[in-house]
């Protein structure tokens, strides 16, 4: 969950044998700050892990101009701005005919982006590439999205 730098919701399992959610809005070493019916405490990361399955859901938006799966074939400002992100990554600028278009160029780009940090190498930009915590989109997602306070 800190890898991602985003806020996360947990269940906790209390001992009453109610069941919580509530929001992880930081991690500080041994600490954890969690947002519970409208309001913030920090406790020890011991206490609350007895309570906690494992189980988070990472409360995330994807970058603006990606409105859906980008995947070869695709047409569209998803695909500029991917193309946008792996030059920034690759340090280079490419210049293709078509752009806005996923072409078998940019798939071997994107397979290549995958492998390098043992994704599921399927040419494919959804979640759990664009969530991959050390992605070249990461700057632009925190200026959209409160990230995760982790002091």
């Amino acid at each position: 969950m800190r890898a991602f730098d985003l806020p996360a919701v947990i269940g906790l399992f209390l001992k009453t044998g109610e069941a919580r959610f509530v929001t992880v809005t930081g991690l500080n070493g041994d600490r954890v700050t969690l947002a519970i019916d409208r309001k913030t405490g920090t406790y020890p990361r011991a206490a609350i892990e007895p309570l906690w399955n494992g189980y988070y859901t990472v409360v995330w938006r994807p970058p603006k101009r990606v409105d859906r799966l980008i995947s070869p074939g695709v047409e569209g400002p998803g695909v500029l701005w991917l193309r946008e992100r792996l030059d920034q990554l690759d340090g280079r600028k490419t210049q293709v005919a078509k752009p806005r278009h996923y072409d078998e160029a940019l798939r071997e780009r994107v397979i290549a982006f995958q492998h390098r940090h043992a994704l599921a190498p399927d040419g494919m930009i959804g979640p759990e590439t664009l969530l991959y915590p050390d992605e070249p989109w990461k700057a632009e997602r925190r200026g959209e999205e409160p990230a995760i306070a982790v002091l």
